[in-house]
C-alpha cells in the first residue's frame, strides 16, 4: 500500500513471524502525546516538531501503525493517553471518558457523526482496523473503569460494539476497588 513506512522493515516483521505490534510508551503522556494531538496530516499535527531523545516523532502515530499493521495482516495493540503526567486520579481535559469515545468514533464512525467527519476530513475516509486498546502505560489508571465503558457505549452507537479489546496498562490488574466495577461491565475477556 501507499503508506510511510518501509516496505522492507515490514517484509522484516513477517520473516519473523511478527503477530502483534504494540503502540505505547511515548504516545501516552496526557500533556503532549494524546491521540487528538496526533491525527490528521503530519504536517499539520501540533506534534510535528516534537522529539524523542533525538529523533523527530510527530510523523507516526498510533493511526499510522494502525494503517501499517492491518496492510501487514498484524494485530496492532495502541496505547493511549489516559491520563496526564501527574498519574491516574486527575482527569486532565485530554483523557476524560468522553475523549476515549471520542477516539472510538474517530476510528470506526461513519459521515454521519461528528467524529467521522472528522477522520473523513483527515484524508481517512475508510474506518480504521483497530481491536486493542491499553488505557494509560505502566502507571495505575483510576479512570480505567469508565473509560471502556465510554468507549463500549460509543462502539455501540456507531455499530462496532463487542470488537474492542480494553487493556490495562500495569503489570498487576485493577485493585479491589476497581475490579468488581470492570467485572460488572460485563465484556468477559475482553477486559
Amino acid at each position: 500500500g501507499d503508506l510511510p513506512v518501509l516496505r522492507s522493515g515490514v517484509d522484516t516483521l513477517r520473516a519473523m513471524g511478527t503477530r502483534v505490534v504494540r503502540v505505547g510508551g511515548s504516545f501516552t503522556d496526557g500533556n503532549g502525546y494524546f491521540w487528538k494531538k496526533w491525527r490528521g496530516p503530519p504536517w499539520a499535527r501540533p506534534s510535528l516538531s516534537w522529539t524523542w531523545g533525538t529523533s523527530l516523532v510527530g510523523g507516526w502515530g498510533i493511526f499510522e501503525a494502525l494503517d501499517m499493521c492491518d496492510q501487514a495482516g498484524i494485530a496492532c495493540v495502541i496505547t493511549t493517553a489516559a491520563f496526564s503526567n501527574g498519574g491516574g486520579d486527575e482527569d486532565p481535559p485530554c483523557c476524560s471518558p468522553d475523549d476515549m469515545a471520542d477516539l472510538v468514533e474517530y476510528v470506526f464512525g461513519s459521515n454521519d457523526t461528528t467524529w467521522g467527519r472528522v477522520r473523513h476530513a483527515d484524508g481517512h475516509p475508510a474506518p480504521f482496523n483497530m481491536t486493542y486498546v491499553e488505557l494509560g502505560n505502566e502507571q495505575y489508571n483510576a479512570k480505567f473503569v469508565a473509560q471502556a465503558a465510554a468507549m463500549e457505549a460509543r462502539a455501540k452507537a456507531v455499530g462496532q460494539g463487542g470488537k474492542l479489546v480494553y487493556l490495562f496498562p500495569q503489570n498487576k490488574y485493577l485493585n479491589a476497588t476497581d475490579y468488581p466495577k470492570a467485572e460488572a461491565l460485563g465484556y468477559g475477556d475482553r477486559l
